[in-house]
């Protein structure tokens, strides 16, 4: 049975009757009647199409001879049956093959062998056919083409290719080839220094694909080390199994087979410098290598700690070995003689590779689980870590972050306030605290964590005095001119150390101190004395900068936790590019805020950091994203607020803040990393529809030109609970999903129960493919649109089957009150198949 593709139908006809005149033949019931069709068709028999087409050129030697007719020829019949049905068509020159009726008006034919390559076939309808209804052909029919000769598609080994002593040689053709020609025009030659052949053509075996459009060539010996070969194809010679015209081109190919093993190259090579520690060590083979010859071969120093993996390709004959390698380290591979390739030819020559390795990349790191972090403002200290290995100092800024400078970088991102926080905040609305130098002590190489603690006294202000420019860990300049600059050993009035002219360079080790409006800073003299100068008087500097934070390390002894609020710290290093700077946001909070949203309603919960307890009469403001405030309250007993605030009408973030003074906290939708609702498996909707559609069409696929009927219902939606809707319309939309053109627009009416139903015409220049139905659902305040629910339709140039169907009742006669049963055929057509079953 021919299968015919992506369809399938499936028919069960149960037949009872009871028939109620007494004595009636089941030949009188007048079933036959209404079983039986006639279909009356005035007109001439016409060929509609024909396969391959009338003056087609270069068609395949296999290809199928179809030709369709405007009306049915044959009777339909069984597979079986139809086979012995006469052929309409002569072919010219003569061709053996099959014919067939794939129904009752498309004839196909299938020559066998194949037809002749490189000929003209002329196919001729029988002039004296007649349709089934007695139409004949008006005049003569016939359609020509010219099957094409063959050619060689694919050749390997391609040319220049090295290949293995037992390498095949491979052919294919565009179509089935004569073998015994094809064999005749092949042969396997050593190549010369000009790749041309040379001597006697090496015998070998053929082995064809079954349908003839291929071989594979086997020589009977081993190819020789080390030698080029040419394989060609004489023109002229082969063709088609039917005859016809030959292959007109002749076709070559040139390969070498491999040499006599050798280590091309090593991965490092010899003398490498700043290997990374991660490449492992690979060797490079000029052919395929035994891979058991290869180990125990290499010897690596210093010996690495942990185990060693190795790998070959065979691909690039590549040997890798894989192991730990140390920073900044000389490393000496040895490899000894004995390597051996698949034919047991030996490597006799030892070779030595030495390498040294780079050292680790500089690398800073604080040691938190993101760009924002959350800190107990009970704790005595706030302290972080940071790593860091082969820098020499790490510079630190801390900024205080009030809070409208977060609400403003919450609001920069309005789709996804919160994930980019941190650099939405705009410096100019932060307040520098403190900045210093740590300088590094670790090791090189060696990777070092320091924790540093954040908290410190207020900033320094000066009334009187310019603003500083200084911090410890500076190196000063003196910048007056030319009056000197008085070093003392305290502040305004202490005893003059010494006097300072300008250029003088001193590190600044301690302060500030705002003494007699001016802001004192403790210095290192060049003799090792310490001493206090002061930075400036009005708007006069007497000390600028001569290099920041490279001298003095900062000491945390006695610092203290950071008063609640956000902080932001700054990290950077010169040893660093740019892009690896870092920055980190702290809360720290006294408050925890567990918030839920809802499109129209928000829900915060205080508690105490410490205590976990609720925090009652807590002010607590509510920020979205894209509106600013949206609304605020003051929490109850339980620590509980629901604040009711303005819809959205997609998904928002939006941000809680408790900030009065004593109590600080923050919470934000987007700060939920790991209570994902996604990371339970649970479904979330940030934006449920306040209606929902549900719509069908009569069926799924169609034909240009026929009508779409579809039916729908609309309902409101709340909680799983779906009542009338109380709209009077809706408005439906068809559009072509590939180019999203609207082709229909129609606003319907709705029952009382919610249901409403429409029709569409295709139309018949339609394009083929999906169609959507779209309903677009009101909005709850009837002026804008919500969204949209639909359906998807297929319009197709599909082909119906052809039924026939026999019913043949048990007794030819029955009386008033019998029930009769029947046998039933039922039997389908397409494309040529045949299927049905019998009940």
């Amino acid at each position: 049975m021919r299968r015919i593709s992506a369809w399938s139908f499936f028919l069960v006809v149960f037949l009872s009757m009871s028939l109620s005149a007494t004595g009636l033949r089941a030949s009188d019931s007048g079933l036959a009647e209404v079983l039986s069709v006639s279909n009356q068709a005035a007109g001439e028999l016409v060929v509609t199409s024909t396969l391959p087409q009338d003056g087609s050129d270069d068609i395949g030697t296999d290809a199928l001879i179809t030709v369709v007719f405007n009306r049915p020829i044959v009777p339909l019949t069984t597979i079986g049956a139809s086979a012995e049905l006469p052929s309409p068509i002569t072919i010219t020159p003569k061709v053996e093959g099959v014919g067939e009726w794939l129904n009752t008006s498309i004839y196909t034919f299938r020559a066998t062998p194949a037809l002749a390559g490189g000929t003209p076939y002329t196919v001729t309808v029988n002039p004296e056919l007649t349709a089934i209804d007695g139409s004949a052909l008006a005049e003569p029919y016939s359609f020509g083409f010219t099957t094409a000769a063959p050619a060689v598609t694919g050749f390997l080994p391609d040319s220049m290719t090295t290949v293995q002593l037992d390498q095949t040689v491979q052919v294919t053709f565009s179509a089935p080839v004569d073998r015994a020609s094809a064999e005749a025009a092949f042969s396997l030659h050593v190549a010369g220094e000009d790749n041309q052949a040379t001597g006697d053509p090496l015998p070998g075996k053929f082995r064809w694909a079954d349908d003839s459009t291929g071989f594979q060539f086997t020589p009977d010996a081993t190819l020789a080390l080390g030698t080029n070969y040419r394989a060609e194809i004489a023109g002229g010679q082969i063709t088609s199994p039917g005859g016809g015209a030959p292959m007109a081109q002749p076709a070559a190919r040139v390969f070498s087979t491999v040499p006599l093993p050798a280590i091309l190259s090593t991965d490092p090579f010899e003398g490498e410098t700043d290997v990374p520690i991660y490449t492992g060590f690979g060797i490079y083979f000029a052919s395929q290598m035994d891979v058991a010859s290869l180990r125990e071969k290499v010897t690596i120093d210093p010996e690495p700690v942990g185990t060693v993996d190795s790998y070959y390709d065979s691909y690039s004959n590549q040997y890798r070995l894989s192991f730990g390698m140390e920073p900044s380290a000389e490393y000496t591979i040895t490899i000894a003689p004995g390597m051996e390739d698949i034919y047991g030819n030996a490597i006799e020559s030892e070779l030595a590779v030495q390498f040294t390795t780079a050292p680790y990349d500089p690398s800073v790191a604080l040691q938190t689980p993101g760009d924002m972090g959350f800190y107990n403002a009970h704790n005595e200290r706030t302290e972080l870590f940071v790593a860091h290995r082969n820098v020499d100092s790490i510079n630190f800024t801390l900024d205080a972050v009030p809070d409208s400078a977060l609400v403003s970088a919450f609001q920069s991102d309005p789709y996804y306030g919160g994930y980019n926080i941190v650099s939405g905040l705009d410096t100019a609305d932060l307040e520098r605290l403190r900045a210093w130098t740590l300088q590094s002590e670790a090791p090189h190489n060696a990777l070092r964590y320091d924790l540093l603690s954040l908290g410190s006294a207020a900033p320094v202000t000066c009334t009187g005095a310019p603003a500083t420019q200084l911090a410890v860990g500076d190196v000063a300049e003196v910048i007056s001119d030319p009056d000197p600059v008085r070093a003392r050993e305290t502040p305004v009035d202490g005893e003059i150390v010494t006097l300072l002219y300008k250029g003088y360079a001193l590190p600044v080790i301690g302060g500030p101190l705002c003494e007699g409006d001016a802001l004192w800073w403790e210095v290192q003299l060049r003799d090792g004395q310490t001493a206090w100068v002061a930075e400036g008087i009005g708007d006069e500097y007497f000390l600028g900068v001569q290099s920041k934070g490279e001298q003095t390390p900062i000491v945390f002894e006695g610092s203290k936790a950071l008063a609640p609020g956000m902080y932001l710290i700054g990290v950077s290093s010169p040893d660093l590019p740019a892009y690896g700077n870092m920055q980190h946001l702290l809360f720290v909070s006294t408050a925890v805020l567990t918030m839920k949203t809802a499109p129209d309603e928000v829900v915060v919960w205080a508690t105490d950091v410490q205590t976990g307890q609720p925090i009652p009469d807590a002010p607590i403001t509510i920020f979205d994203a894209k509106l600013g405030e949206v609304g605020s309250g003051v929490t109850d007993a339980d620590g509980l607020l629901r604040v009711s605030v303005p819809r959205a009408e997609d998904y928002q973030a939006r941000m809680a803040v408790l900030d009065d003074g004593g109590q600080f906290g923050v919470s934000m939708s987007t700060w939920s990393n790991g209570i994902e609702p996604y990371s339970f498996g649970a479904p979330f909707n940030p934006q449920p529809a306040p209606f929902n559609a549900y719509l069908y069409t009569d069926r799924p696929i169609y034909r240009p030109e026929q009508p779409v009927y579809f039916r729908g219902v609309l309902r409101a939606a709340d909680d799983a609970q779906y009542t009338p809707s109380g709209e009077e319309s809706v408005q439906i939309g068809i559009y072509e999903q590939n180019s999203g053109e609207l082709l229909y627009s129609e606003k319907l009416p709705l029952t009382a129960f919610g249901t409403f139903n429409g029709e569409y015409h295709i139309a018949a220049d339609a394009p083929l493919g999906y169609y959507r139905i779209a309903v677009q659902l009101p909005h709850e305040d009837g002026l804008t649109p919500y969204g949209e629910a639909g359906i998807s339709f297929g319009v197709a140039e599909y082909r119906a089957p052809e039924f026939q169907v026999t019913v043949t009742p048990n007794a030819a006669e029955v009386a008033q009150g019998d029930t009769i049963t029947a046998l039933v055929e039922a039997r389908y057509f397409f494309g040529g198949a045949v299927s049905g079953g019998t009940v």
